[in-house]
Parts: structure tokens; sequence; C-alpha cells
């Protein structure tokens, strides 16, 4: 999808409108699990859970299609609300997951990858432009080139902390991710400003 003809537009319209030059969307960031007591395999097993979600419209959005709780919290606050019982769940990445130690109150993770995110680098297209011409060759190269790089790296890591945190105790449930995805499917309806018809347009790019 992120070189498809519909990306590169988007991309386009943001140097044009917004004077930002993307050189690489090609780093993988992860994807998002949930952390409880318990497994929830489908959205059945998670309705009306309080999840602990940033306050994000597409995150709460998200869950609530789900049929849990969002509930928005800090995530200083998360460890804290998760031991007393303020939230029955939350989700993050697995290096999240582990760094901030949430496995020591909760004990089983829910595979449902219901978010994949990358990243991308950017530039000041008027500064760009003042750059010699083999240094914007060489910085659009690059920047697509440690994409390719880093992000196996990413999902080799995945793996390692997936161990760690079965070490430090933790049960991983498969969540049956076809039926979160139907589930899902009501958040589009949420956007009501977005660009009419991007939802199918998305799809048919990543086909």
């Amino acid at each position: 999808m992120l070189n498809s003809p519909l990306v590169g537009a988007m991309n386009e319209n943001l140097r044009k409108k917004g004077n930002i030059r993307v050189l690489s969307w090609g780093y993988y960031f992860d994807q998002r699990h949930i952390i409880s007591d318990r497994g929830y395999r489908t959205p059945e097993e998670i309705k009306g859970k309080k999840v602990r979600v940033p306050p994000n419209v597409m995150w709460v959005e998200t869950f609530k299609a789900m049929g849990a709780v969002p509930t928005p919290l800090q995530w200083a606050e998360v460890y804290q609300g998760l031991s007393q019982g303020v939230v029955d769940a939350a989700e993050a990445p697995l290096s999240t997951l582990l760094g901030s130690k949430l496995h020591e109150v909760k004990r089983v993770i829910t595979l449902t990858g219901h978010f994949k995110a990358v990243v991308g680098l950017a530039i000041g297209e008027q500064y760009f432009q003042s750059l010699p011409k083999d240094v914007q060759q060489l910085l659009a190269e690059e920047a697509e080139e440690n994409g390719r790089w880093v992000s196996p790296i990413t999902i080799q890591k995945e793996d390692e902390f997936k161990h760690a945190l079965a070490k430090g105790g933790v049960t991983f449930v498969p969540a049956d991710t076809e039926a979160y995805r139907k589930a899902t499917l009501a958040t589009y309806k949420a956007f009501p400003k977005w660009t009419p018809g991007l939802y199918e347009k998305v799809q048919a790019a990543m086909k």
C-alpha cells in the first residue's frame, strides 16, 4: 500500500500544500496486542471490558466497535490501573508491555495485532530543495534503504519480546482476527469527514 499511487498522491499533496516531503514510510513499527488476566479470542469475549486506550479517536472508536469500553488513562497510571481494577485490560506493542512490566500484574496477552504501525521520515520541502541534487538523491535512497534494514529487525525483535514475556510467566492466546476485523468495520463509519471512498481505495491499494 505504501508504494501505491494512492499514497504517492497523498505524499504529493503534502509536499504541495504542506511544504513537507516524505522521504519514506517504510519503517515497520510493530503491532499492538491486549494484556489482561484472561484471553479475548473473539469480540464477544471482550464485550463490556474496560480497556485502557490512548485518548485518540481511532483507538476509542475501534474498541467501541469491538464491544469493549475504551478507557483513556495516562500511560504512567496503567500499571496501577490494571493492578487495582480501574481497567480490565490494556493494549500496546509487545516491547512496551515488556518494558512497562505490565506482565507483573496481568499475565495473559491476546495476540490481536489490531493496529500495525509504520513510521516515516520527512523533511521540509524548502530545505530539501536548497540541498545539492546529489545530496537530495542520497537522502531519498538512504531513507528507503534504512527502512528495508530496520523493519526485519523489528519483526525479529517481536519474537524476542514474546520469549522474554513467556519467561516472565505470560500466556499467549491467539485471537480470531477475522472476527475482530468484521466487528471493527463499523469503525470507519465514525469518520464522516474522510475523503469519500477512502476505505475502498485503501483496500484496493493493499491488493
